[in-house]
This record gives structure tokens, C-alpha cells and sequence, in this order.
């Protein structure tokens, strides 16, 4: 196969002249639309909001973006998910907005549904302990030592 066959997501620009053949966007590593997610999920999750409100202004930004289309996207927003305001609707909400991302496994972690084969289809369960990753040998050995030379740091539990 060559490089442009097969299925992809149109997330990104591709390069349509060939001239390059990979994408000339940059790789997203953090984007301004997380901090509005990440902010509405604090303040749902008992935070305090913009002068207490119990949601936040900048949420309707995030909505009428996703249905700019419509003739009023809020409504249209709210008709397509009415669960939006909730953490489960968060939680699908951002598995749309940051596909492709890489941060869909901290998102399922925090919302305790990594490895949940009741909300992740076709996944095996996992031990609690695979939410998070080993540390590497060569950086415990290397780690600071208490008075007798044994490392402070120790491999995560499950790793042993």
C-alpha cells in the first residue's frame, strides 16, 4: 500500500498537492478547548464557578462551536446531548472533541472507567494497577538514597 491509501481521519488538513506527503500541521499537544472542558468538569464536580454559578459562560462556547452551522446552535446542542452537563456527558463529550489526541486514557482513569468492559466495548478488564505505568529500572536505580544507600523511590505497585 502506499502512503495515501487506506482510511484516516480528516481531523487535520491533509496535504492534497502531494508535495510533501505527510500533514504540515503541528502535533496538538494541549488546546484551549481542554481548559474550558477541564473547567466545567471542576466546577461540576463541586468547584466554584464564575461567581458561583453552577455552569460556566465559556461551556457555550465550546457548544455553539460544535453546531456553528444551525440556526441556534445552543438548541441544537442541547437537542443532540442532554446529557452534556452531567460527568458521564463530559466524559463522551470529550472522547469526540480530543479523538486522536492522546488523552483518552487519562480521561478514562479519572473517571474511574479504564478497563471497564461495561463502558469500553471489546476491552478486557484490567487490574487497577495498569492505570499506571511502571517506572523504568534504570531510573530507581539512579534515584536519590536514604542514609543507607537503598533507593527512595520504588517500582509502582503491581510492577514488582
Amino acid at each position: 500500500a502506499t502512503w495515501n491509501d487506506g482510511a484516516r481521519l480528516f481531523k487535520y488538513e491533509i496535504d492534497r498537492t502531494k508535495a510533501y506527503q505527510y500533514c504540515e500541521n503541528d502535533f496538538v499537544l494541549f488546546r484551549y478547548a481542554d481548559v474550558l472542558w477541564m473547567k466545567e468538569e471542576a466546577i461540576l464536580r463541586g468547584g466554584a464557578g464564575v461567581s458561583g454559578w453552577t455552569t460556566d459562560p465559556d461551556f457555550a462556547t465550546l457548544r455553539a462551536r460544535t453546531f456553528a452551522y444551525e440556526n441556534n446552535p445552543q438548541a441544537a446542542y442541547a437537542a443532540a446531548y442532554p446529557d452534556a452537563l452531567t460527568l458521564p456527558g463530559i466524559l463522551d463529550e470529550r472522547g469526540r472533541e480530543f479523538a486522536w489526541e492522546n488523552i483518552r486514557r487519562r480521561d478514562l482513569i479519572r473517571f474511574g472507567k479504564f478497563g471497564d468492559p461495561s463502558y469500553v466495548q471489546y476491552v478486557a478488564a484490567t487490574e487497577n494497577y495498569r492505570n499506571w505505568f511502571p517506572i523504568p529500572e534504570k531510573v530507581i536505580e539512579t534515584s536519590p538514597k536514604d542514609e543507607n544507600g537503598n533507593s527512595l523511590w520504588t517500582q509502582n505497585q503491581g510492577y514488582n
